[in-house]
């Protein structure tokens, strides 16, 4: 028995011990996004604009407003997908009702954010109509 007790002990100290010995996993960085391609958009046929306002990020709580402002082609838009993207990847969908002054706000980031919007017509095609960046703004 005297024999066995040092070997029970040195046993279970070798298992501690090998416990502590991992190496914590690191803190990787998001993925850059490699989605953003500024000011490309689609080309809407003749009288089919429609205009959305993307107000600047404002500056104290980092909201960005996205507002549905109409255009010609207002009465033939079935669908009005916005999509936000923020910097640390994380992405949101809203979807506006194709009517004048329709806004949608987002909870953007303390870095530059994306906003595409997508606009479905009534013949079922879909266009995009938006894709900016909202960069962070300090005050002053």
């Amino acid at each position: 028995m005297k024999r066995f007790l040092p070997a029970v002990i040195i046993l279970l100290l070798c298992a501690l011990l090998a416990g502590c010995t991992s190496v914590p996993p690191a803190n990787n960085p998001p993925e850059p996004r490699e989605n953003i391609i500024m000011g490309t958009v689609d080309t809407l046929p003749a009288g089919s604009n429609v205009v959305f306002q993307v107000g600047q990020k404002d500056a104290i709580h980092n909201t960005i407003d996205v507002t549905f402002a109409g255009g010609e082609g207002q009465n033939q838009v079935q669908n009005i997908e916005v999509i936000y993207t923020g910097d640390d990847g994380a992405s949101q969908t809203q979807f506006l009702k194709a009517e004048k002054g329709a806004t949608a706000t987002f909870q953007g980031t303390g870095q530059t954010d994306q906003i595409l919007v997508y606009v479905t017509m009534n013949n079922g095609n879909r266009y995009k109509v938006v894709n900016q960046t909202s960069p962070y703004r300090t005050r002053g």
